[in-house]
């Protein structure tokens, strides 16, 4: 990295990270930060990113990794793209969060760092390159500092969409909490499979055994509406979104911070969940099952099996659905908001739309 990426404001530092080498070198740097946040998303992790640029050219003209320094230290890290929209009939540039595959999504700030003071260097530091009008931030989750540590910013925000998670430290989740339909429809459905052959769950988390759980996986989230009726969103149909998932478990894994959870009818999978860990949550990335055993629901066999694997596991205390799919419901998760932030800079056009699109809420509330 040259002295160019470099800008110094006060004690703070900007660094852009741009190319392999410097994404590598801050690897450590990255963990430490990480290891300090309340909730830590998959997203958020060093081995995502890796595995993000290698699949999906994380280098593209449009994308900028920020990392924030302190006396040497990493102290905050920004994933962003350069982007332009229209609003007022005025042309804006726009810093927002880079498309990841994951929908959920956050920035990393040390606890004691204040979230203005790092704005308001970003935009000092790409005052020339890219005068932003505002960041936007789409998608955070309710512990984001995005929503909890606004103080000295002007922002607007609001809820955007909820996800849902179990909470899986306390126990016994089928037997307190599902309804008695649902643990019957289980049941049957479990017994209807089981004769047509033996019905097999199993969790991989070796690194050695992975790869072949990975091939089960694609097979079967391919073997469904995903890859036939669902505009060809399987994994499988697209080597892009394959080479990232195969990377980043090969990274989590190192770890045994990827799972991949199998239910298999006389030794062939028909229905999986790719699962990645983060500090005491397992996140349920993706998910699939073999449309021909439909009328048995393997998928919900699946998941009853995961939901008392991680209750049998001291150190995971929720299992994160991601998404508030309305199938989820006869699982009884806890719906979290996420949400939508609008960070507005300091420029004069930036202070005149933060107004106008006040004084439009105003109005709209007005003749409702």
């Amino acid at each position: 990295m040259n002295e160019a990426g470099l800008a110094s404001v006060g004690q703070l530092q900007i660094r852009t990270i741009d190319s392999e080498d410097s994404l590598i070198s801050i690897a450590e740097p990255w963990r430490q930060l990480a290891a300090r946040q309340p909730n830590l998303l998959p997203t958020q992790c060093h081995e995502y990113f890796v595995a993000f640029r290698e699949a999906f050219a994380l280098a593209a003209p449009d994308f900028k990794l920020f990392a924030c320094y302190r006396s040497g230290e990493l102290v905050a890290l920004l994933p962003t793209r350069f982007t332009r929209k229209r609003a007022f009939r005025i042309d804006m540039r726009i810093l927002e969060f880079v498309n990841l595959p994951m929908p959920i999504r956050d920035i990393l700030i040390a606890p004691e760092l204040d979230l203005a003071d790092v704005v308001a260097r970003l935009y000092v530091h790409l005052k020339q390159e890219w005068p932003w009008v505002y960041m936007h931030f789409k998608a955070v989750p309710h512990s984001s500092p995005l929503i909890k540590r606004t103080s000295g910013l002007r922002i607007r925000q609001g809820v955007c969409g909820m996800s849902n998670a179990i909470d899986v430290a306390r126990g016994n989740h089928m037997n307190e909490v599902l309804s008695a339909n649902t643990r019957n429809n289980l049941k049957r459905n479990r017994k209807k499979l089981n004769r047509l052959g033996q019905i097999e769950f199993t969790t991989v988390t070796e690194p050695d055994r992975l790869e072949a759980a990975f091939q089960a996986f694609l097979d079967t989230e391919a073997a469904g509406w995903k890859s036939v009726s669902g505009g060809k969103r399987a994994v499988k149909l697209h080597t892009d979104q394959t080479a990232f998932y195969r990377k980043l478990m090969q990274l989590k894994s190192v770890r045994r911070e990827a799972h991949i959870h199998l239910l298999s009818v006389d030794g062939t999978p028909v229905a999986s969940d790719y699962c990645i860990l983060t500090e005491g949550i397992c996140f349920s990335l993706k998910h699939g099952y073999d449309e021909k055993y439909a009328d048995m629901a393997p998928g919900n066999l699946l998941r009853a099996y995961t939901i008392e694997y991680y209750e049998s596991d001291d150190s995971i205390h929720t299992l994160d659905l991601i998404s508030n799919w309305s199938w989820h419901d006869r699982w009884r998760p806890t719906p979290r908001p996420i949400y939508d932030v609008k960070i507005i800079g300091p420029s004069a056009l930036a202070r005149l739309l933060y107004r106008a699109v006040g004084l439009k809420r105003i109005i709209g509330r007005f003749f409702r």
